[in-house]
């Protein structure tokens, strides 16, 4: 009797279980490697670029401070070991999650581009080389990578769907920002940011501005979420879950809820990809401008915060909609 071939499902996941390393090594390694090599990199920042940044930023000599800074890059790095994040899935997580932080300082504190966007590439760097080096690419990163027939494999990788997606997410997030920009956003951020210097880009802003600055993170959230999920597609019926109120979970009642009826795998990965991306943009969000932004008041990092996860949120529930169509 001939045995069946492994799928290119089973042959990702070998690979993946292949290269894996004993996390009793590896995470406490990527504890102490990422904010190191954080620090070393900021050490080599020449005085010009890093003034700006000095200048807006609190002087972190409260204990809470400098506390909060720390068990939140142990408790990121924790979070994406725990959920099985590799350095690609971290380094996209990552870099959404930095994007209210940065925007902020770039629009409303005047802050040039070339010293953020150092800082940023120093801040991705950090997260991303402990995974690269410490971590297998996940199997269905690899899966991606295989040359296999099928529908799936298709949409997460063909270029037209890929940039369709991409428009799409930047689209959704550029819908948010703009509408906060031409209402209520102002006002808020003059009452609960006492150090703004400017607010020329809110009154000035076009959607089409906003949509392409927004392209990136749409590129993000297409990978992230998207092309993720839909790698776990399937397209037999059973199977599908149904929706029973007996045996439901949370997330299970809440997609009935979203008028979700019934779900595959695709549908559960997206469920929890976007929660995680929401929860994990508003904590760092909250985290990096209340503790590090000059004048930011507690209830003006929280609204920030709020309005780039409900974002995330709002393009995971898009994506579901697209997925099923």
């Amino acid at each position: 009797m001939v045995a069946s071939s492994p799928s290119p499902l089973d042959n990702a996941r070998e690979k993946h279980a292949s290269r894996r390393l004993p996390t009793w090594f590896a995470y406490p390694l990527s504890i102490i490697l990422s904010p190191a090599l954080s620090a070393l990199l900021y050490s080599f920042v020449p005085d010009i670029m890093g003034a700006p940044l000095a200048a807006v930023s609190r002087s972190l000599n409260e204990e809470w401070q400098i506390g909060a800074l720390l068990a939140w890059r142990l408790l990121e790095i924790t979070l994406a070991w725990s959920t099985g994040l590799d350095h690609f899935d971290f380094v996209q997580l990552a870099g959404m999650a930095n994007a209210p932080y940065y925007t902020l300082l770039y629009l409303f504190y005047g802050i040039g581009f070339e010293p953020l966007a150092l800082a940023l590439v120093i801040d991705m760097f950090s997260l991303w080389f402990p995974f690269w080096l410490l971590r297998p690419l996940n199997y269905h990163n690899n899966l991606r990578t295989l040359t296999t027939p099928g529908t799936t494999k298709d949409l997460a990788v063909d270029k037209t769907v890929q940039m369709y997606m991409t428009a799409f997410a930047a689209s959704i997030y550029a819908t948010i920002v703009y509408l906060s920009l031409v209402s209520w956003l102002p006002v808020f951020l003059i009452n609960s940011f006492d150090e703004v210097l400017t607010l020329d880009f809110a009154h000035n802003a076009v959607f089409p501005v906003v949509f392409a600055a927004c392209l990136p993170i749409g590129w993000a959230a297409k990978d992230f979420l998207f092309s993720t999920s839909i790698v776990y597609a399937r397209a037999s019926p059973a199977e599908y879950k149904r929706f029973d109120p007996k045996t439901a979970s949370l997330a299970d009642t809440v997609m009935w809820n979203m008028g979700v009826d019934q779900y595959s795998s695709r549908e559960s990965v997206l469920f929890r990809r976007t929660f995680l991306l929401a929860a994990f943009t508003a904590v760092h969000s909250f985290i990096r401008v209340f503790a590090t932004v000059e004048g930011a008041t507690i209830y003006g990092a929280a609204g920030w915060s709020a309005l780039w996860s409900v974002a995330a949120l709002a393009a995971g529930t898009g994506f579901l909609y697209v997925g099923d169509s």
